[in-house]
């Protein structure tokens, strides 16, 4: 998930490398990496209902803390051919669906969320929550889905633009 936090109300829509709003990225132990500080975009797993959006929406607020409704959430998978896309399709049948959300904060909101500790920890998920400026991010993270959410943003951004 791309949540894309800015400080204007109504700011333009830009292409991530000319943009410097704010994105949200999770801080966590990775032992198949082997990284004990792994920075990437927010993810999570479907439930029995098997509905993107919704699961996607519980994940964030599991993660942040933010309440994202599922209306909110911007599709970025293509929705021709396969459902979801395939991030090893040699080694596993794993399907992924990346989705993007736009909220408006104040800068003490963003203050709030710059190194809070978050997850389930009776999970034992121990996640530090991250703020990276879009424009800076293909730099600072090593998370795939990530830089794919990137691609498919600028792609979206650009066909809303035509």
């Amino acid at each position: 998930m791309l949540i894309i936090l800015r400080t204007s109300v109504g700011e333009q829509r830009k292409l991530s490398f000319q943009d410097d709003s704010f994105v949200l990225l999770t801080e966590q132990p990775r032992m198949a990496a082997p990284m004990f500080n792994m920075v990437e975009i927010p993810a999570g797993m479907l439930d029995g209902k098997g509905e993107f959006a919704g699961t996607a929406a519980r994940e964030i607020h599991e993660e942040t803390g933010l309440v994202i409704d599922s209306s909110e959430l911007i599709e970025l998978t293509p929705l021709d051919g396969p459902q979801g896309l395939f991030p090893s399709v040699g080694a596993c049948d794993e399907r992924v669906h990346f989705f993007a959300c736009e909220k408006t904060v104040t800068d003490e909101q963003l203050d709030q969320l710059r190194g809070k500790l978050s997850g389930l920890r009776d999970d034992g998920e121990l996640i530090t929550l991250r703020l990276v400026r879009m424009c800076d991010l293909w730099q600072q993270t090593h998370d795939m889905k990530a830089t794919t959410a990137m691609y498919l943003w600028d792609r979206w951004v650009h066909k809303q633009c035509q």
